[in-house]
């Protein structure tokens, strides 16, 4: 899958960076200067060692973390200059999340949570998404399921509802760390296809956190987050 030619830039970030504290005292670098763009229609694969900051990186494309120095743009945004609540608004209109702990809400089933987004939309027919999320939890395997609790459902099962409440609003980023992780072989790949598929189809952008060196590969784009510096390698 390649991006079309002369699609916009989705996200585009100029000498991004971040920070945490250290036991010393000093704040420790995760990453520093980072620049990089991405067009609508593509995705891209961030790999590194644990801790290098990966998921902080994707924190900041989500505009759940804002950068401490630089620029990020969001579909035509620029977060810093933006207040929480707009912030939230981008999020929720336009980003999709695959969080690598599920992050589903217990006392909602399956359907419902895959629901969730539209509760913070407003001018959205409920019985569109409804059809919608349906339609991605057959995609994902979980057809028959939408009445099922969490806590009844496997690491796994878990994984694929969060994928499909990603996608229910079409979102123009889908963002997914470590998205195949708790998943057999033969499922992780029906769940990346279909995320590689969604992100063709609706001309949105994807990025992946990972360590499988395997996944990085299907994408259009690979980086590798490390020593506070983000390259660009063949995908």
């Amino acid at each position: 899958m390649t991006a079309v030619t002369g699609a916009p830039p989705v996200i585009v970030a100029e000498r991004i960076s971040a920070s945490v504290p250290s036991s010393s005292g000093d704040p420790l670098v995760l990453f520093k200067d980072v620049s990089f763009s991405i067009h609508a229609g593509q995705s891209a694969a961030i790999l590194g060692r644990s801790g290098s900051g990966k998921t902080t990186l994707l924190t900041q494309l989500g505009a759940m973390n804002r950068p401490e120095t630089g620029s990020l743009v969001l579909k035509g945004h620029e977060l810093l200059r933006m207040g929480d609540a707009r912030a939230a608004r981008l999020r929720n209109k336009h980003i999709g999340f695959v969080f690598q702990s599920y992050s589903l809400i217990p006392h909602l089933n399956v359907l419902e949570n895959v629901m969730v987004p539209a509760g913070y939309s407003t001018g959205l027919r409920r019985r569109a998404v409804r059809l919608r999320a349906k339609d991605l939890l057959e995609a994902v395997g979980l057809s028959g399921m939408e009445s099922a609790r969490p806590a009844r459902l496997s690491g796994g099962e878990q994984q694929r509802v969060a994928i499909a409440r990603s996608l229910v609003l079409n979102p123009s980023i889908v963002l997914a760390d470590e998205p195949t992780g708790a998943l057999d072989e033969q499922t992780g790949e029906s769940v990346l296809r279909l995320l590689l598929e969604a992100t063709q189809r609706e001309g949105s952008c994807l990025v992946v956190v990972t360590h499988d060196e395997q996944v990085a590969a299907r994408m259009d784009r690979v980086f590798r987050l490390g020593d506070g510096q983000l390259t660009e390698v063949a995908a």
